[in-house]
């Protein structure tokens, strides 16, 4: 069997402290018993963070060893990611100056080329000229005749009610 325990819990600790804290305390009555008593405290505190500069001055010489051995890969990853992003500019750069020349050389208003002329891609940009150029050669397109306008003896279909009209 267990027997009872009679150390008293954590709680029981923190009211007895409390109890004798309270029969045991004494109003501070002058200046120098309060800083006194605030400067132990200041001193408790102080002791915990005694190294801290210590400790930043070693972070901080750390820290600019770690960039000096940096520098040169960092330096070569930044001249990477620069040639890499110029190097994926280069076909808008020359679309875009491809569109000046087409433009000029086959006459193109500034409306259809900014409505057609549309590609970042040179290729691409070609094959949209080369069809924007050749509907314009074809000139205007002759509308198509409508069967339902007329000029047919045949009805046109879905037409119900010419179809009964017709009949009759």
């Amino acid at each position: 069997m267990t027997e009872p325990t009679t150390e008293p819990t954590p709680d029981q600790d923190q009211t007895a402290d409390q109890t004798e804290q309270a029969e045991a305390f004494e109003p501070i009555t002058s200046q120098e018993e309060l800083n006194r008593r605030i400067g132990q405290r200041l001193e408790r505190e102080r002791s915990k963070f005694a190294d801290y500069d210590d400790l930043k001055a070693k972070a901080s010489r750390l820290d600019e060893i770690e960039d000096a051995n940096k520098t040169e890969v960092q330096k070569a990853a930044e001249r990477a990611e620069r040639a890499e992003a110029e190097a994926q500019q280069v076909p808008a750069k020359v679309a875009a100056a491809l569109r000046q020349h087409l433009v000029q050389l086959h006459e193109i208003d500034d409306e259809s080329a900014e409505l057609f002329l549309t590609a970042d891609d040179p290729e691409r940009l070609l094959k949209q000229v080369q069809a924007l150029v050749a509907r314009s050669k074809e000139g205007p397109r002759a509308p198509r005749p409508n069967a339902a306008q007329g000029g047919s003896d045949i009805p046109p279909q879905g037409d119900w009610l010419r179809q009964q009209l017709a009949r009759t």
